[in-house]
């Protein structure tokens, strides 16, 4: 598969009526930080679908590795370092009329990546993007909204979808060669991504990837996977593992699920001794996934 650009859109649903969030301006961006790091949460509503949980898990990664300083001017302003500061009008969208780029780059947030990528022995260049609609966010308040409970406050509304997180590749990518003992490893909206494989037929619109943790693990390590205590107790010839899951036994061989953890095997080492014989796991709620073109 050529491709230049590897996507995915990024929802996250963390309100009611037509808008996903309303959040207080008044101390942006200080009132996500304590200390200069994150202290927030990103909610999901009771019923949302698992998608939109896997979407405000990837943005709380994304925002856990922000962070800001502030600086003093000289004055009753506040100069933000590492990200950007516009005067925007109560009412009117974030991007319209050229308050702020529609694209942001890392040049304009530091947290964003701009870097290459080995695979199969090549290098690619590569950035992120985040990506605005033009119509939202907008900064609005009680006077131009329908919201009673803003009362004198001043909010940002994000429409659904309104927000857009790209992996983009700088150059042409046949991610299709991609394979178990050769994949592609990004690192997405934080988090290690390994891609595996794609499907078969041009021009291959499905991948499929390692999303859950990988865990070296030598016979009677034991780690801590959903809560659980996951410990390797010993690694057959041909692959197989046999795991202790808070206290009960499974033996485990390419992919399978045991006590709500997906458990693959993703390499193994065998020898005559027990004590060196050791694998690789990927270990979560999922250990891979299989995504489509569009899938959200």
């Amino acid at each position: 598969m050529k491709t230049k650009l590897l996507s995915a859109i990024l929802t996250a649903l963390m309100a009611i009526s037509p808008f996903v969030a309303a959040v207080d301006l008044g101390s942006y961006p200080t009132f996500l930080f304590t200390n200069h790091n994150l202290d927030a949460y990103v909610v999901v509503g009771s019923a949302a679908q698992p998608a939109d949980v896997v979407g405000a898990v990837d943005l709380a990664v994304r925002l856990a590795g922000e962070s800001y300083e502030e600086v003093s001017s000289g004055g009753s302003t506040v100069t933000v370092a590492g990200g950007k500061t516009e005067d925007i009008p109560i009412g009117y969208p974030l991007s319209s009329s050229g308050y702020l780029d529609t694209v942001f780059t890392d040049d304009d947030l530091a947290g964003l990546q701009d870097s290459t990528v080995t695979f199969q022995s090549e290098n690619y260049n590569f950035h992120d993007e985040i990506v605005f609609l033009a119509t939202s966010p907008t900064v609005t308040a009680s006077l131009n909204a329908s919201e009673d409970d803003y009362k004198t406050g001043v909010y940002m509304e994000i429409a659904t979808g309104a927000l857009a997180y790209y992996y983009v590749f700088d150059e042409a990518i046949n991610v299709s060669t991609a394979t178990t003992a050769q994949p592609l490893t990004i690192k997405f909206l934080g988090k290690a991504m390994k891609i595996t494989g794609t499907d078969s037929t041009t021009p291959h619109t499905k991948f499929t990837a390692y999303v859950g943790d990988t865990y070296s693990m030598n016979i009677g390590d034991s780690v801590t996977v959903e809560d659980k205590t996951v410990t390797l107790d010993n690694v057959g010839s041909t692959g197989s593992v046999r795991l202790t899951i808070d206290g009960t036994l499974y033996t485990v061989s390419g992919t399978e699920t045991h006590d709500g953890i997906e458990v693959t095997v993703d390499d193994y080492f065998y020898a005559d001794a027990l004590a060196e014989r050791g694998a690789t796991l990927i270990m979560g709620k999922q250990s891979s996934e299989t995504y489509q073109d569009g899938d959200a």
